[in-house]
């Protein structure tokens, strides 16, 4: 990817962020009766639970997509058991 698409890229994905924090922010002050005066420290909160989020969801993609060759390549699977001993058909 060039230089030029991945900072539009990563300033649109900004933008979203930051935007979508203020509406959140916005309405957390709404209801919860905060004052405004207090509405950029909602904001920031808002805003580092979403960019937590959107890293986590950037890890669990880097898992799955470790699995995928794991479940096509078509290993043998280990034999499902209960405590009492009985296998499940898989």
């Amino acid at each position: 990817m060039s230089k030029k698409q991945y900072t539009l890229q990563k300033l649109t994905i900004e933008l979203v962020s930051v935007l979508l924090a203020s509406l959140v922010a916005f309405r957390i002050c709404e209801m919860l009766s905060i004052k405004l005066a207090y509405l950029p420290i909602v904001l920031v909160g808002c805003y580092i639970v979403l960019k937590l989020l959107y890293s986590l969801s950037i890890i669990m993609v880097g898992y799955v997509m470790k699995l995928i060759p794991i479940i096509y390549k078509g290993e043998p699977r280990p034999i499902l058991t209960t405590n009492m001993g009985q296998q499940y058909p898989q």
